[in-house]
């Protein structure tokens, strides 16, 4: 008895039928972790701003309290959070970081940061403070095509928490700017020289225009 031969035209019609299912899940997963994304950096956006607005230790002081609105931020975008390799600097080396006021203040050489983002190579110097040599905080500031245009000329920080010995994830969502941005009274470190990434990351915290 001979086979029975399948149509070529619906076996065709059926695996691109197929394609497109898998295609449109990936498609809506992907837009939902978007969208999850950006309501947690919002969220996380709004206890920075309750913060500003009413903590004691808010660098915002009585009327400037009572007139700040809110900070300003690019759109959240994940493309932001790159998870980056970790290059240790063994030992306990020390970097005198320039302060904004021409002083310097002594930092660990914690290791180097490399990752990829818009498709270039980045490698920029992690610092600890040495308050926090015995913990998991490691502190990256660095500046990049917006500083002086968009966002503060002096740089942005990121602290970060090394969550596996040998990588970190870098959000710039989250880059915020130095405390002296808005109350002459602090006291800041500006980036190192070799923080200065040549694309501009529009992610993170604007500049702060004082009303």
């Amino acid at each position: 008895m001979g086979r029975t031969m399948k149509n070529p035209i619906k076996v065709i019609s059926l695996s691109v039928f197929i394609i497109a299912v898998a295609a449109c899940a990936v498609f809506i997963q992907k837009q939902l972790a978007a969208s999850g994304f950006k309501k947690e950096t919002s969220r996380r956006w709004e206890e920075i701003d309750h913060f500003m607005k009413y903590s004691e230790n808010s660098p915002f002081k009585d009327k400037s309290k009572e007139k700040f609105t809110g900070l300003k931020y690019f759109p959240p975008d994940p493309k932001y959070k790159v998870k980056a390799t970790i290059v240790p600097i063994h030992g306990s080396e020390m970097i005198a970081i320039p302060m904004n006021d021409g002083s310097t203040e002594d930092y660990y050489r914690y290791g180097f940061a490399e990752f990829i983002l818009k498709n270039k190579p980045h490698r920029l110097l992690l610092l600890k403070a040495v308050s926090d040599r015995y913990t998991d905080r490691l502190f990256l500031a660095f500046s990049d095509g917006t500083s002086g245009r968009v966002t503060y000329g002096g740089g942005r920080y990121i602290d970060l928490y090394q969550e596996a010995e040998d990588w970190v994830m870098i959000d710039f969502n989250m880059a915020y700017n130095p405390y002296c941005v808005y109350n002459i009274s602090y006291i800041c470190p500006l980036p190192p020289a070799e923080n200065h990434m040549q694309v501009d990351v529009r992610a993170g915290e604007k500049i702060y225009l004082h009303e």
